[in-house]
């Protein structure tokens, strides 16, 4: 993609500048039922975000989405949920050990998601899990009995 191209060309004073901006806009295209294409480019950009960027500001982004996957109030439908699980698992793939600390939100929220009855929401929280398990392991008992 253009944007995912042009990430690395700018200076990185400019990159941290503007990437909160691009943070806010990755979540309103997750918000609006992205299909699987758009959520792969998401993460390509915001994989170049945070190698170009603030890397630092990634476990924040991270917070913020499973926030919004986590909420169980009728605002959030179906389609985000799956969106925002999908980007999670990729970004664990992808940046796991930033993020690792999350794996036991990301566990809850998986284990909420395969309560719902759409089928699409637990296959995502299952791929979801098996990405942050492959990355994160289950690294205490305490985990692993949850």
């Amino acid at each position: 993609s253009a944007l995912e191209e042009l990430i690395p060309s700018f200076a990185r004073p400019e990159i941290v500048k503007q990437q909160a901006r691009i943070e806010e806009l990755v979540e309103k295209l997750l918000s609006q039922n992205a299909t699987e294409p758009l959520r792969r480019l998401a993460v390509s950009v915001l994989k170049r975000l945070y190698t170009s960027g603030n890397s630092s500001a990634l476990p924040n982004f991270v917070s913020k989405l499973l926030k919004v996957t986590g909420e169980q109030s009728k605002k959030v439908t179906n389609d985000t949920r799956v969106a925002t699980l999908d980007v999670i698992g990729e970004l664990m793939l992808r940046d796991g050990k930033s993020i690792e600390g999350f794996s036991t939100d990301i566990f809850v929220v998986v284990a909420k998601h395969m309560k719902l009855p759409e089928a699409n929401a637990r296959c995502s929280a299952l791929q979801c899990l098996s990405k942050t398990i492959a990355v994160a392991g289950l690294k205490s008992p305490s985990i692993a009995g949850n």
